[in-house]
């Protein structure tokens, strides 16, 4: 009787084992069935431009970016205190920490701006 009880139970740790291996192996992909994730699409140049900046350490990081025209740049305060972000009139916008400001750059030009409360901070804009 102990004999058969030992054989049923080898039988089903070989049964489960075996299915544990069957199980984790990756699946190969079949042709003609569709895949799980749809193929990766061509960018179509209609995607949204972005560029960000993060004030750490009383300074812009980086302190000079160059963006095409269209591109929204994104401002992170990553310090301690309170920055902000002023422009020749088209910026003029405070951050506490953690928030953040985002502006569009429509026009080439360079655009210099600086932190009107820490004036060392300073950077730069480059849009073509």
């Amino acid at each position: 009787m102990d004999t058969k009880i030992l054989l049923i139970v080898a039988v089903v740790l070989v049964v489960v084992v075996a299915a544990f291996v069957l199980l984790s192996q990756p699946k190969a992909a079949t042709s003609g069935q569709p895949s799980a994730q749809p193929p990766a699409q061509p960018p179509t140049g209609n995607e949204p431009k972005t560029a960000s900046v993060d004030i750490v350490n009383f300074a812009f990081q980086p302190a000079e970016i160059t963006v095409t025209a269209g591109t929204t740049v994104t401002w992170t305060n990553k310090g301690s205190v309170k920055h902000d972000i002023t422009s020749a009139g088209i910026i003029d916008h405070d951050l506490n920490p953690g928030e953040t400001f985002s502006f569009k750059f429509d026009t080439p030009g360079t655009y210099d701006y600086h932190c009107d409360i820490h004036t060392s901070m300073t950077g730069k804009v480059i849009v073509q």
